[in-house]
Order: C-alpha cells, then sequence, then structure tokens
C-alpha cells in the first residue's frame, strides 16, 4: 500500500513524458514542413529580409513578394472532390437482407451524428499534411426543446398531463415521478384549475428529444495527437495520447461514468471523485497559448502574422478549465484502457477506464492516409511535396514583376551642379521640364531580360502539374511548345495522369472508411441496446433494399421471421416509412466495403468515364450486359437531377399470356392412293363439286378392285408352295 501513491504518481508521470517526447519528435520532423504548407494553402509568403546600415534584419518592401493561389487550389480541389457526396458502405456476409439494413444502417448514422462536417474536417487535414485523424465514440445526442402548451381551449380540458406541467412549475424529476405514481399520470379537473391559477392558460414545458444514440466521430487536430515515433501505423503504436481542454462541467458529468471491473463483475467509478476535487479546488487554468512553445496551433498563427489570442482572466471565463491528457495503452491483460490525467495534477490520474467495447487490438482513434509512407505513420500529400517548386514560382513570378518596374523606372546618372525644375509643363502635345545641362543627364541602360524568362513560370506550372494534375486539367501552351494543350493526345495523357493520382488518393480513403464501418459495426454488435431497436427510415435504403421492399421480398422474408410488424413493414401495397432492426440480428460476421466513388460528385470525371467505358462494353455485347442497370448508373452521374434515377426508367413490362398457336404440317401423299371418302372430303373442303354420278361410277370400280385385291390374296393363300428350283447337276 505504501507504493501505491507511488505508482499512481508514475502513471502520470509516464502519461506527460510520453506525450513531451511525441511532440518533440512531431516537432523536429514535421511541424516546419507543415507550418509552410498551412502558410501556402492560406496564399501568404514570409517576409524577404535584409540587413539595414545598423545591421538589423529588416523586412525589404522594394521587392515584390505575392503569394500565387496554387496551393490553395490544390487543396481545396482534391477536398471538394473527395467530400462531395456522403460515403456509402456496404455489408457482406450473413443473411443478404440483414446486410442490406446494416448498410442503411451506416448511412443513417452518418447523417444523424453529424459525421459529414467531421469527413471533411479530417480530408482536409489528410489533404493537406499527408495525415488525417479522427476517434469513434458511444454518444447519445438528445436536445432539450422548448415547446408552449395550452391547458384549455374555449371550456375543454385539452392538456392533462401532469409530468409536464409539474415540469413546467419548477419541479424536480424525483417529485414528478413520486407525483405520477401516487396519483396518476393525468391532472384532474380540479388540479388543472389550481395550475392554472398559477401559471395561466399556457405553460412553457421543456422537453427532452432523442434524436441519436450510437457511434460519433470526432476530428483531431494533428498537433494534439501523440503517438510512439517510428511507427508504420498509428495501430502498431504502443499507446496514443490526445491533449485537449475541459470544463468542471465536463467533470462532473464524467463523475458518473462506471463500469464493469472485468475481474469482479461489479460496476467501478471511472473518476476518482477526490483527485477531480482537488484539481477543481487548485483552478490552475489551461495553458496559456504564448507559453505552448511547441504548439502547432501558435506555429501555424505565427506564419500568417496572426496574433496570439487575448489571455482571459479566471474571473472573466463562465466555467473552470483544464488541460486533459486522454491516453490509451494495450495492457497486460490483453485489453485497451484509457487513462485521463492532467499536467498540473500529478499525484494520480483523474480516471481511468477499459474500453467498453473490443475492437480486436485497435484503437478507438483512426488515420487517413492518401499517399502512405513506406517508414512513417505520417504520409505524404502533394503540397507538401510541391511546396519547394511553390516557392520558387512565387520568387519568379516576384522577379518578373520587379524588372518590369526597373523597366518603367530606370536609373538616370546625374551630374553634379546640374538643376532640374521640379514642375512638369503641360504642352497640348507633350510636357515640358526644365533643365540647366541637357548633357548633365545619362539613362543608365537596365540589363537584356534572359530569353525565355516570361516562360518559367509557365514551365514551374507545368512540373506542378506532373505531381498533381487538378492544378489544370489539360496543359496550358507558351511560346517554346505553342500546341500543348491543344491536341487531344495531351488531354489524353493529362486525363490518365489524374485518374491513376486520384485513384491513389482514393484507394487511402477507402481503407480509412473500411476501418470505421468496421469499428462502428462492432460497436452496434456491442453497445446497442437489444431491447431497442433501430427505426432505418426509408430515404436511408439502398437500391437493392428498395427494389426488394417494391418487389414485396422483403415483406415475405419478414414474415418468414417472426412477422413484419416486428420489423416495421407495412402490407403489400401499404407505405411503409421505417424498417426495425435490433442488434441482436447482426450477431454475425461481416465484411466491410465502402461503395467504389460513392463520396465523389455524380458528375465526377472517373464516373463519367466508367460510364462511357461501360457504354462501349455493352455495345461490343449485345444482350449480355443489364441495360436497366447500365441505364441507371448513366443516369446517376447528370448532376442536380431531381428524384431517383430510378423513377426516370420505365418499370419492366409482364410477360403477355400465351396465344393460341397454330401449326401446319406437309404431307407429300399421292392423292389417288387416298381413299375414296377421304378425297371426296377433300374436294368438300377446297369447294369443288363433282357429279355425283361420276363419285358413284368411281366408288363402284373402286369396290370391284379391292374384291378382285381379296381374291387374288385368297388364290395365293390356298395354292401350295413353289418347289425349290435344283442346281446345276443335281439329279431327279
Amino acid at each position: 500500500m505504501d507504493n501505491e501513491p507511488k505508482e499512481l504518481r508514475r502513471e502520470v508521470s509516464d502519461v506527460v513524458e510520453r506525450r513531451d517526447q511525441a511532440r518533440q519528435y512531431m516537432r523536429s520532423n514535421f511541424y516546419g514542413e507543415w507550418t509552410d504548407v498551412f502558410q501556402a494553402i492560406k496564399c501568404r509568403t514570409s517576409p524577404i529580409m535584409r540587413k539595414n546600415a545598423a545591421g538589423e534584419e529588416v523586412e525589404d518592401t522594394t521587392r515584390t513578394n505575392v503569394a500565387m493561389p496554387d496551393m490553395s487550389v490544390i487543396f481545396r480541389r482534391n477536398v471538394a472532390r473527395l467530400t462531395a457526396s456522403p460515403y456509402r458502405l456496404r455489408y457482406m456476409g450473413g443473411d443478404p437482407m440483414k446486410a442490406e439494413m446494416l448498410s442503411a444502417l451506416a448511412i443513417q448514422q452518418y447523417n444523424r451524428s453529424g459525421e459529414q462536417q467531421i469527413d471533411r474536417l479530417v480530408t482536409m487535414s489528410a489533404e493537406a499534411f499527408g495525415v488525417g485523424y479522427s476517434k469513434l465514440y458511444w454518444d447519445s445526442i438528445a436536445p432539450t426543446r422548448i415547446f408552449r402548451k395550452a391547458l384549455m381551449r374555449g371550456n375543454q380540458i385539452i392538456h392533462r398531463d401532469r409530468a409536464s406541467i409539474m415540469r413546467a412549475q419548477g419541479a424536480g424529476d424525483d417529485e414528478i415521478s413520486g407525483a405520477v405514481g401516487m396519483m396518476g399520470p393525468d391532472m384532474s379537473d380540479d388540479e388543472i384549475a389550481q395550475a392554472m391559477g398559477k401559471t395561466g392558460n399556457e405553460i412553457i414545458v421543456p422537453q427532452i428529444v432523442s434524436q441519436y444514440e450510437g457511434p460519433c466521430l470526432k476530428f483531431v487536430f494533428p498537433g494534439d495527437l501523440f503517438f510512439e515515433s517510428g511507427v508504420r501505423t498509428l495501430n502498431d503504436s504502443g499507446f496514443v495520447i490526445e491533449q485537449y481542454t475541459e470544463t468542471d462541467l465536463w467533470m462532473q458529468r464524467m463523475l458518473k461514468l462506471t463500469y464493469k471491473d472485468p475481474e469482479t463483475g461489479q460496476d467501478v467509478p471511472a473518476f476518482d471523485p477526490k483527485a477531480c476535487d482537488d484539481l477543481v479546488t487548485a483552478n490552475p487554468g489551461a495553458e496559456e497559448p504564448e507559453s505552448k512553445i511547441n504548439d502547432l496551433r501558435q506555429m501555424f498563427r505565427g506564419a500568417l502574422a496572426q496574433s496570439t489570442p487575448q489571455k482571459l482572466e479566471k474571473r472573466l471565463l463562465p466555467l473552470k478549465r483544464f488541460d486533459i491528457l486522454e491516453s490509451h495503452s494495450l495492457e497486460a491483460d490483453g485489453r485497451m484502457w484509457i487513462r485521463w490525467c492532467s499536467d498540473k495534477y500529478r499525484d494520480k490520474p483523474l480516471g481511468k477506464m477499459p474500453y467498453p467495447w473490443d475492437l480486436y487490438g485497435k484503437f478507438a482513434f483512426n488515420e487517413l492516409v492518401p499517399l502512405p509512407d513506406m517508414i512513417s505513420a505520417i504520409g505524404d500529400s502533394t503540397p507538401r511535396l510541391l511546396r519547394y517548386v511553390y516557392m520558387l514560382k512565387n520568387l519568379t513570378v516576384g522577379q518578373n514583376f520587379d524588372y518590369i518596374t526597373q523597366l518603367l523606372r530606370p536609373w538616370v546618372l546625374h551630374e553634379t551642379g546640374v538643376t532640374i525644375d521640379d514642375n512638369v509643363v503641360e504642352r497640348g502635345l507633350f510636357r515640358e521640364m526644365l533643365i540647366s545641362k541637357l548633357s548633365g543627364l545619362q539613362i543608365q541602360q537596365a540589363p537584356p531580360l534572359p530569353s525565355g524568362a516570361f516562360e518559367r513560370t509557365t514551365y514551374l506550372r507545368s512540373e506542378m502539374a506532373v505531381a498533381e494534375p487538378s492544378i489544370n486539367s489539360v496543359e496550358s501552351g507558351s511560346g517554346l511548345s505553342p500546341m500543348a494543350g491543344k491536341t487531344a493526345t495531351t488531354a489524353m495523357l493529362a486525363s490518365k495522369a489524374a485518374d491513376a493520382l486520384t485513384q491513389f488518393k482514393i484507394d487511402g480513403r477507402d481503407i480509412y472508411i473500411r476501418e470505421i464501418g468496421e469499428k462502428k459495426l462492432w460497436m452496434n454488435q456491442q453497445s446497442a441496446d437489444v431491447d431497442e431497436p433501430w427505426q432505418i427510415s426509408q430515404q436511408h435504403w439502398g437500391p437493392e433494399l428498395q427494389q426488394a421492399h417494391d418487389s414485396g421480398d422483403l415483406h415475405n422474408w419478414a414474415e418468414e421471421r417472426g412477422g413484419s410488424e416486428m420489423w416495421g413493414l407495412a402490407a403489400p401495397g401499404g407505405k411503409t416509412t421505417a424498417i426495425s432492426l435490433s442488434a441482436m440480428e447482426i450477431q454475425e460476421e461481416y465484411q466491410v466495403e465502402p461503395v467504389a466513388g460513392s463520396y465523389l460528385a455524380v458528375d465526377d470525371e472517373l464516373r463519367q468515364n466508367a460510364a462511357m467505358r461501360l457504354q462501349a462494353v455493352a455495345t461490343a455485347n449485345p444482350g449480355l450486359v443489364n441495360q436497366r442497370k447500365l441505364l441507371e448508373f448513366q443516369l446517376s452521374t447528370i448532376p442536380n437531377l431531381p428524384g431517383n434515377p430510378q423513377d426516370y426508367i420505365l418499370p419492366e413490362q409482364p410477360p403477355n399470356p400465351a396465344a393460341d398457336i397454330k401449326k401446319g404440317i406437309n404431307l407429300s401423299i399421292k392423292f389417288e392412293s387416298l381413299p375414296l371418302d377421304v378425297q371426296n372430303g377433300i374436294y368438300a373442303d377446297l369447294g369443288i363439286q363433282r357429279n355425283p354420278s361420276d363419285m358413284q361410277a368411281e366408288q363402284s370400280i373402286a369396290g370391284v378392285k379391292q374384291l378382285s385385291d381379296g381374291a387374288d390374296a385368297a388364290a395365293n393363300l390356298l395354292s401350295p408352295a413353289m418347289p425349290e428350283q435344283a442346281g446345276p447337276g443335281a439329279t431327279q
């Protein structure tokens, strides 16, 4: 027990030392590059310095110093392209219908948790610095809304709810629950009269509206996350530490946090009340910006020449503030543990608890690396790779402007003693200036501009376009190559280069989205309330699930598994607004894959090229490609298309009922060999009228012939057999 305080202090000191060492490593290797990139994206440059007569460093204001917008264009265009639409996940495995429901649940959680804004911030960080971070956590979004209720309308009582009326009168939750339990949920007429005597006919009711409960995503600024240096990926690190500022209100909420002890199974408070009380009582305040010498935000402000945020006295702050270090690490028991510490309180951690979900060895933090690096968890980015070429272009533009300025205001050699009148007389056709000696002035000729000097900016821009073709979709022409950018070959090569580089970034983004989808699935499987199923609204259904509903397959599937009511489905032909899915229904292994290009704009070049190529394949192979699917995909690439692309396709026509089929058979038979009654029938069908006497004569002849044939046959039967003929040389 005597060693316990030392162990607790060592836990805090270990977290602080890990943070300090990781921050120093990032400062030495990456913060400087990131600052240059941030400055370039904001179209700002560092001042050009020179030494004055006193030997002091001062800004040289005689030189042009501007920042071109290339970096900002690269950054904004790529971020807009990769976040044009919400991403979609496809779950595979297990029951196919449940997998489609999980896919719909993923997009619903994306929309209701406000992840779109976080996703854009993560992509901005990754596009600028080479890496973007986010953190998954479980949260319940239940805002409190204020509603006005009238107790009576005319002479009729229309609102009797005891809980809302007592809440409007300022009663506490315990008092309200006790009154509802004893006297019922509705008030009597006398109680309504008493309530109206206090509040009037109208009451103001605060009501908690539950909007969302589930996985949420948080953007983590790259300068606030620290991990083991030299690792290849974030999950390879032994620890991850996040630094942020919180208030005493956050501390009060965290004191209610509990977890089940893995050994005893009992609920244990996650935070130490004494440690939290000591920190609140000490009130050290958050670290001031000017003292954060290694803070990335402060470096960014310095690069933009922005002043440090004004320091406020503690008495002016509505809440007490503290710097919190949240450390995630894998412990000896094989579980991920979270520790909350403060740099200003070293006696013990403020709290600790294991992960409430099993993420199978992965942290709750996620990393987006568009251009991975072979030896570091920090990837590359095109603004970082092009920053020196960008600086050279800015310098070249400044030199060109300075040269033109020098030509417009040339140097003049002035002989001593020569006077020049400052007044210039404006004449009708010329200007007049008085000078005592005309030969006393000599204009100094400026050196000629080197050949191709003004082509340098075009050359540098083309070099930047090699690494980032999004600067311009087609190469621009120049004096050296006037036809560049005007041929189909150049356009095709530039387009293919852009597609290849963009696909590389898309692959990195797909890896990031897949990892988030897997972790969300695990959290939903382990943390969701099994008694409260998700209600997945129809607007979030995918095309496969919508088609299954329209065809009745979804309704039939639900009936086979316990009835459509438990799945939230209406009868066929009825209106369905949502379907239900319980956490117990997804306790299976699923594979998660992002839908390719789902987050790109509908008219993105990659999607349109894919549609054209697919059309070419369908044309070359008629009858082998689903034309309806192809048309639906082509319609999805049209921007601002009202409604669903499926609404523009005519429904499939039902097959026609089988009609009466007439068949004909051709037989080659001698007409004379047919019986007379058959011949007469054929004549009748053909409408040929025959003489009755001829028909009678033919029948008589046919009868005689038939008798003759019968007699011959009888004679043959009664005659003896023919003796065999003896061969040559036979004896009689």
